[in-house]
């Protein structure tokens, strides 16, 4: 199922104007993850952003996964860049705080992401989730104060 970004940390990659994005992980049959998501660049309806990541659990570490990427857009603009993700919480069903860092060429930049099966989430129990982890939302962006346009 979806898996919305809700709140993030900024950087130059996430910004209001991209953090509408909306996660499909599926597991194929190797056991390979593959996460799908779109977002048009600044809110409009004219330059889509296609990524697929594709990556496994780390072995060592369980919580800890590396994906490989690929983006194009509707410019005709491709990148390729690698992501490694870490849970540092998660209650399998309706939330998770994940820990991402992307690495594309010589750009290094990490985020915190909250992600959730609604694509509004109460702030109260928002504050709950991250208040264990000493997180507060005046460090994040919100999608909800994004203009979000996606398909």
């Amino acid at each position: 199922g979806t898996w919305y970004l809700t709140y993030a940390t900024q950087s130059t990659r996430v910004t209001l104007s991209t953090i509408c994005r909306n996660f499909e992980p599926k597991v194929k049959e190797d056991g390979t993850i593959e996460v799908t998501y779109e977002y048009y660049e600044n809110g409009g309806t004219d330059n889509l952003y296609s990524v697929t990541c594709t990556g496994n659990k780390e072995q060592s570490r369980g919580d800890v996964f590396n994906f490989k990427c690929n983006s194009k857009n509707g410019r005709g603009e491709v990148g390729d860049f690698d992501i490694q993700v870490s849970f540092l919480a998660t209650d399998y069903n309706t939330y998770g705080i994940v820990y991402r860092c992307v690495k594309t060429g010589l750009l290094t930049e990490d985020n915190v992401f909250l992600i959730h099966r609604e694509l509004n989430p109460n702030e109260e129990k928002v504050k709950e989730i991250l208040k264990p982890y000493e997180l507060t939302l005046d460090k994040f962006i919100s999608r909800k104060d994004a203009t979000c346009t996606n398909k």
